[in-house]
């Protein structure tokens, strides 16, 4: 049956393959970087967001910038230095043109699709296909370059009850706005259907949100957490409002990537070996926005509290010694000690546990996409079995589950395939059933 199940799979991952990729499939259009290559293109055009309204990112813009840089760089590098035995005399280098786009495209990724300019970098959310439905068989995305999610910018005299349960115990509601088309309108339709006191007010762009925000007409905005605290720190009149949830997403954990013209598979694979081969270049991005590393996110999640100010009351009233109150202060101390050593071997065991499922997915990524859910389900199926041929990090994630929640497993492991990896993770925690067939172990006496 097993194998039916993998035929069937392979079959499936087969046909998108010959539907999507050129050499394969019905399109005859040159890639970016042949034409690069071969001196047909002499230049390569990236847009870069540059929003003037309040939710723009300098930082983001910054390493686009340095990005779109580095390529063609590494593109001169690669096909026009004196060792390039391909390169033709009158070939001069590949120049770089940067395209400044100041608000959301509409039909989104519009330049990217009528081949205006060959990438596009900045804070687009890389989605499947039931998200962003407008001209999206038109581009292709790049792997994520950093990872964020929905958050709320909240009014502090809003009642946190409702963003928690839904519901409270007078009729007051809450109105909370996004922006239309994007993938936090669509997680907030998610969020509302579990929130009866909760309404939607959909604005055509950040600017109206932002400023009903600030007249009052809405409670709360959603968007992207980075976006958000970039829009804190330079807006004074918001200073007053929070984040919701502080920690974690409204949602699902959403990768920026850069967007790509369909059928420039080779060019896509040039920019994910960048990101990939040069981690430096994200490193700002990520300390501005990233404040926790991994063992910080797991200590948060495990906790052996220790309550010793009752005991150590009782013993200086009902002994009075101060020998006997030094020795149990020792005790104490010593206890204290091995619960500490006891926590840290089992934070560390957690991170491990968490690295080496990314290290997995990494790895199977590097063979299998993960563009539908198709291909996400052979990712999670591949990664499963590599698990389970390893016990001694099966057990691992199993004591790292028995310490802090599958949510919160889930949310460290930070991959769009996590969700549907859990459903095989949560079978380990689920006691083994006795075969009927095997015999019945004797009462201990």
């Amino acid at each position: 049956m097993l194998k039916v199940k993998e035929l069937i799979i392979g079959l499936i991952a087969g046909i998108h393959l010959l539907s999507s990729y050129p050499s394969y499939g019905y399109s005859t259009e040159q890639d970016i970087l042949d034409s690069l290559k071969s001196g047909e293109k002499s230049s390569l055009k990236v847009q870069i967001v540059e929003r003037r309204d309040p939710l723009h990112s300098p930082a983001i813009h910054k390493f686009c910038l340095e990005f779109a840089k580095e390529l063609v760089k590494s593109l001169n590098g690669k096909f026009r230095s004196s060792e390039d035995s391909n390169r033709q005399d009158d070939q001069g280098e590949i120049l770089l043109e940067i395209e400044g786009i100041e608000r959301i495209e509409s039909p989104r990724f519009k330049s990217v699709s009528n081949g205006s300019v060959d990438l596009k970098c900045g804070p687009d959310t890389r989605q499947d296909a039931y998200y962003l439905k407008p001209d999206l068989d038109s581009i292709i995305f790049s792997n994520p370059f950093i990872k964020t999610g929905t958050k709320l910018l909240v009014k502090n005299t809003v009642n946190t009850k409702i963003l928690q349960h839904g519901s409270s115990e007078t009729e007051e509601k809450i109105i909370i706005g996004a922006i239309r088309g994007t993938t936090n309108s669509k997680d907030l339709e998610d969020y509302q259907k579990t929130k009866e006191k909760v309404q939607i007010e959909v604005c055509d762009d950040s600017t109206t949100c932002i400023q009903h925000l600030r007249d009052g007409n809405i409670d709360a905005f959603a968007s992207d957490d980075i976006l958000l605290q970039e829009l804190q720190e330079r807006d004074n009149t918001l200073k007053d409002h929070y984040l919701y949830p502080s920690k974690g997403y409204l949602a699902r954990v959403e990768p920026y990537a850069m967007v790509i013209r369909r059928n420039n598979y080779k060019l896509r694979e040039y920019i994910d070996e960048i990101i990939e081969t040069k981690p430096e270049m994200l490193k700002d991005l990520e300390s501005k926005f990233y404040s926790k590393n991994i063992i910080d996110t797991i200590i948060d999640n495990i906790s052996i509290p220790i309550n010793v100010t009752g005991l150590i009351l009782y013993i200086l009233i009902t002994l009075g010694s101060l020998s006997l109150l030094l020795i149990f202060i020792r005790y104490l101390m010593n206890s204290n000690k091995n619960n500490k050593n006891k926590n840290s071997a089992q934070t560390i065991e957690s991170a491990q546990a968490v690295r080496e499922i990314q290290e997995i997915l990494d790895n199977i990524e590097k063979s299998y996409p993960i563009e539908t859910f198709t291909q996400k389900a052979v990712v999670v199926e591949k990664t499963i079995t590599t698990i389970e041929a390893n016990p001694d990090l099966k057990q691992k994630i199993i004591n790292t589950l028995k310490a802090m929640s599958i949510e919160t497993f889930v949310q460290l492991i930070n991959n769009p395939v996590a969700n549907i990896l859990r459903a095989g993770i949560e079978e380990w925690l689920k006691p083994e059933k006795q075969h009927p067939d095997e015999p019945q172990q004797p009462p201990k006496q």
